[in-house]
């Protein structure tokens, strides 16, 4: 989501702000687990018999807030850091953890050899392909690949069995859709495939990276919201489809605008709702 990228930005070069520090909230949600909200990302903390694990630090500045809620909870050093996916607003900082084990997908190597302004990691740890178990011993971390592009083509989202929490990056935030500013790239499919793969694991905690609590309900809202704009758009795209091409192009160009998902009003970004049909409709016809 590329606009993001700006905050970590600003942040780094202004270096005595404390924009980051003012919107510090860490959350302790089972006993070894806790959330870090800090500068517009939230951070899974997973407190094991011998490490930490922790999720995307984000930049470097934001990084040494992440560090500094830790030592309040625990004096054992951070021994993984899971990267969510491939997007430089969401890897940076890893420096910081210097001894930690860095974990992504495989598919993001590719993306980081890409960077040109030094914001990827300098080196990867692990990589995976599907599924990759982290043990802390108290309980163990999944980090899930399920496959489908959507905001990326690394995305992958963490599943603590044990305690039902999941985390993801990107795909929603609470009481909003993703603002149009943010989807240019975003392949909705994929998304609502992963989205709705999420709910199929019933967790009772689901933290996403930019939001600062961990309610369930804000995850299976955004799948429905999804789930609701695949249904509506492939049956108007079908019934196109059946009139030739010319109807299908008349139908891109005039269906975002028309379409009303009244249930989701409430939503932040709901305007923008046009965007989203936009999106849905390129992913189907275009793949991407």
């Amino acid at each position: 989501m590329k606009l993001k990228i700006f905050i970590p930005l600003v942040l780094l070069v202004l270096s005595n702000t404390t924009f980051a520090e003012d919107r510090n909230a860490t959350t302790k949600i089972t006993d070894n687990v806790y959330s870090h909200f800090s500068g517009y990302y939230t951070s899974l903390i997973v407190v094991g018999d011998e490490g930490v694990l922790i999720t995307d630090p984000a930049n470097s500045y934001r990084a040494a807030s992440l560090k500094r809620a830790i030592e309040k909870i625990t004096s054992l050093p951070v021994t993984h850091v899971v990267l969510s996916h491939e997007h430089y607003d969401h890897v940076g900082g890893t420096e910081l953890f210097d001894k930690a084990e860095v974990i992504i997908q495989e598919k993001a190597l590719p993306v980081f050899k890409l960077d040109v302004l030094g914001m990827a990691p300098k080196s990867v740890s692990k990589t995976f392909k599907d599924k990759y178990t982290v043990n802390m011993g108290k309980t163990s971390v999944e980090v899930l690949h399920f496959g489908f592009p959507s905001d990326g083509i690394a995305n992958s989202v963490i599943h603590l069995p044990n305690e039902r929490l999941v985390f993801s990056a990107d795909f929603y935030e609470d009481n909003e859709i993703v603002s149009k500013k943010y989807i240019d790239a975003f392949n909705v499919l994929g998304a609502r495939a992963t989205l709705n793969k999420l709910v199929e694991l019933n967790p009772k905690y689901a933290i996403a990276s930019h939001s600062p609590n961990a309610d369930v309900q804000d995850l299976k809202i955004a799948a429905a919201f999804y789930n609701d704009l695949y249904a509506v758009t492939k049956a108007e795209l079908d019934t196109a489809s059946a009139q030739g091409y010319e109807a299908i192009q008349a139908f891109s160009a005039t269906f975002p605008q028309k379409l009303r998902l009244e249930k989701y009003k409430h939503l932040n970004n709901y305007e923008d709702l046009f965007r989203h049909a936009e999106r849905m409709i390129e992913s189907i016809l275009h793949g991407g």
